[in-house]
């Protein structure tokens, strides 16, 4: 559970100064036990177990800018895709109001 300043303060994280590039050094997961030895394996092991590594969060020292942006997306409802969606439940709306759709009110 987050504290603090909550999202907003973990949205400002600063961005780096220069390109970050995501070293990985072999480790055993504490999550599940399995040995990552790469970044292909850490993206895979972080997908599966539904986790973040912590430098996409920032430290006050560095961010991942580009994992801040799809995290900032996400939360905000602001990407592409959360759009379109929006959009399109929007349309599916207008057209079931068209046809004679009456929501319920409750009193029948």
């Amino acid at each position: 559970m987050l504290k603090h300043g909550g999202l907003a303060e973990i949205l400002a994280c600063r961005k780096a100064p220069g390109m970050i590039v995501r070293k990985v050094t072999a480790f055993k997961s504490h999550v599940d036990g399995s040995v990552v030895t790469n970044k292909k394996e850490l993206d895979e092991h972080n997908k599966r177990n539904d986790v973040i590594d912590v430098r996409e969060w920032g430290n006050n020292q560095f961010c991942d800018t580009d994992a801040k942006r799809k995290r900032e997306e996400f939360y905000l409802g602001t990407s592409k895709e959360a759009k379109k969606e929006r959009i399109k439940t929007i349309n599916e709306s207008i057209q079931k109001l068209e046809q004679g759709y009456k929501p319920r009110t409750g009193e029948e």
